[in-house]
């Protein structure tokens, strides 16, 4: 669980970090039913892994419709010697499909990941014209349990594909 704070209101949202790999795919639409954001991960230094984000996106949309915002991360970009996908193919995948990009290395721990993060929460909030007011302190991106001043969560979910 993360707080991000947009403008004067804070928004907490909760990260739920999948499996990709193929043994795993019939439980993982359990974790991502109800989540707003998506975040697709692909290991730079494998090309399949970024071959199977048509099946992730497909799947999210299968189950979710057109509803969440969706993004494309590059992970372990500090191995960018060993590199089968360059980052202007993940830009360009990601562009293609309306998604935020981000490049990313968990060994230096990701330098931008939170205004990454602060992005993908901003874009929630301006597309789903949440209200921004002073008062509410912490913002339910969870529609279903909107309680004004409680401390309510989004679901942010992560496919790792290594």
């Amino acid at each position: 669980s993360k707080i991000y704070k947009i403008g004067e209101v804070e928004y907490e949202i909760q990260l739920w970090d999948t499996p990709g790999q193929e043994k795993y795919r019939a439980i993982t639409k359990l974790f991502y039913r109800e989540a707003k954001i998506c975040i697709l991960v692909y290991d730079i230094t494998k090309k399949i892994t970024f071959e199977s984000l048509d099946y992730w996106l497909e799947s999210v949309k299968e189950t979710l419709g057109n509803e969440p915002i969706i993004a494309i991360v590059g992970n372990k970009n500090d191995l960018f010697d060993k590199e089968e996908v360059n980052g202007n193919e993940g830009k360009q995948y990601a562009k293609k499909i309306g998604a935020l990009f981000y490049l990313s290395s968990a060994k230096d721990d990701a330098p931008g990941f939170s205004e990454f993060m602060e992005s993908l929460v901003k874009t929630y909030v301006e597309r789903n014209n949440l209200d921004n007011s002073k008062d509410r302190k912490l913002i339910n991106l969870n529609e279903k349990s909107s309680k004004k001043g409680s401390k309510n969560n989004c679901d942010c979910l992560i496919f790792n594909q290594y």
